[in-house]
């Protein structure tokens, strides 16, 4: 029997044959791969084929499986290629082209944008992303029943998340576009918490690739426009990204100022009263990205605390242990502690390879250029040997592979 072309009915097959349940998959894709995020209801969305397993997790399926990688990766080839939408959303310079609206009930709109959200949680964006501009090209078609008020809120709020995962997998093209698109839309609504939350995370991703006073200007003018009606955790974020890239630019005292007020905002926050799109600032990020403030003002005493307490307690996903695994990695180099930095630095790499986050890969990659500069050190050369070793599995379109490391090509 020739085995199926499609990945869901593939992994469907070798299950059933192998007399597995799909918890015992999951369990068994987790031991391998040393996480424990996937689930069984995980196992499920990729039979069904409302998700499509990323190169991360075909790679472990092959091991769990002994099936050959190539079979694995051209079954979810197929299965991309039978799901791609008509006329979707396009990266790179062309239109927003969105298809044909299959109309539902509202309920069912923000089912999907909640279930996008914790996607964006747990799965690369190089890997989300079509999926996240198929979803929003779907909501875009004009609506005329009486409930377009709840429409254009989900509306808004997708084309604010497609955006974040376009900048997050390093197309800025795409992201400028679908932050329009939401700006257009929170603007018709008159939500001034979204518009800034919109225009401030793009100014972030910006100020995290380079510093620039123009990343800042635009945090500050989105702050100072949502401030008098954002929530209170909403101004907490708004100030902490002031915050961040002030640091950025080497402005100490207005990030200080900013995280102060920061502080002041979060301790005074109601979560019933916060959008959905909040859902993830918490105690644990609060200190994250405080320590983050630090590490890029290049204070180590402060940072190392900050972030090490974050990684360790509160900041779950992958993406998150990453990023701020570089920046710990980045104020250890700092403080002269090699030892940490290049630990700090495996395991930032291991869970950039784990979320596939072209912008996590490029922030690793800022700390492996910092790393290199001490490459006759011992400790250093041995964590350049697994960069080697593992720069094959990291997102191949925004990540040079060359001797300069993880050196971004956007």
């Amino acid at each position: 029997m020739s085995l199926p072309e499609s990945i869901g009915p593939l992994i469907t097959w070798v299950r059933q044959a192998r007399g597995q349940s799909q918890l015992r998959v999951a369990e068994l894709l987790c031991s391998a791969a040393g996480t424990p995020t996937l689930t069984r209801h995980e196992i499920s969305r990729w039979e069904r084929e409302e998700r499509i397993p990323a190169g991360f997790w075909l790679c472990w399926l092959a091991v769990v499986f002994d099936l050959p990688l190539p079979v694995l990766e051209a079954a979810a080839a197929h299965a991309r290629q039978r799901r791609a939408p008509g006329g979707p959303l396009t990266t790179g310079d062309g239109p927003i082209r969105p298809a044909t609206r299959l109309v539902g009930p509202i309920e069912d709109d923000r089912d999907r944008l909640a279930t996008l959200r914790r996607m964006d949680d747990l799965v690369g964006s190089a890997d989300l992303l079509d999926r996240a501009l198929s979803e929003l090209a779907r909501l875009a078609q004009p609506v005329t029943t009486t409930s377009a008020r709840g429409s254009l809120d989900t509306l808004a709020a997708t084309a604010q998340l497609a955006s974040w995962i376009a900048a997050d997998a390093g197309d800025p093209a795409t992201a400028r576009r679908a932050a329009r698109l939401a700006l257009r839309t929170a603007h018709t609504l008159g939500d001034r918490q979204l518009i800034a939350y919109t225009v401030g995370g793009l100014a972030e991703v910006a100020a995290e690739r380079r510093p620039h006073s123009r990343a800042l200007s635009v945090a500050s003018a989105a702050a100072e426009q949502a401030l008098g009606t954002a929530s209170a955790t909403g101004r907490a974020l708004l100030l902490h990204r002031v915050a961040f890239t002030a640091a950025r630019t080497g402005q100490r005292r207005q990030c200080e100022q900013a995280l102060t007020d920061a502080d002041r905002a979060f301790a005074r926050r109601v979560p019933d009263r916060d959008p959905p799109w909040l859902y993830w600032l918490d105690d644990a990020h609060m200190t994250a990205l405080t320590g983050r403030c630090y590490a890029a003002l290049g204070q180590p005493r402060l940072a190392r605390p900050l972030l090490a307490e974050a990684i360790r307690d509160g900041v779950p996903t992958p993406r998150g242990q990453a990023l701020l695994g570089a920046w710990l990695g980045l104020a250890h180099l700092a403080a002269g502690d090699l030892d940490a930095a290049c630990a700090a630095a495996g395991r930032a790499l291991l869970a950039a390879i784990r979320v596939g986050s072209p912008r996590a890969c490029h922030r690793v990659g800022r700390l492996d250029a910092a790393l290199r500069r001490r490459r006759g050190t011992p400790v250093v050369r041995d964590y350049l040997d697994r960069v080697a070793a593992a720069i094959r599995y990291l997102p191949g379109r925004t990540v040079e592979r060359s001797d300069h490391g993880l050196a971004s090509t956007s």
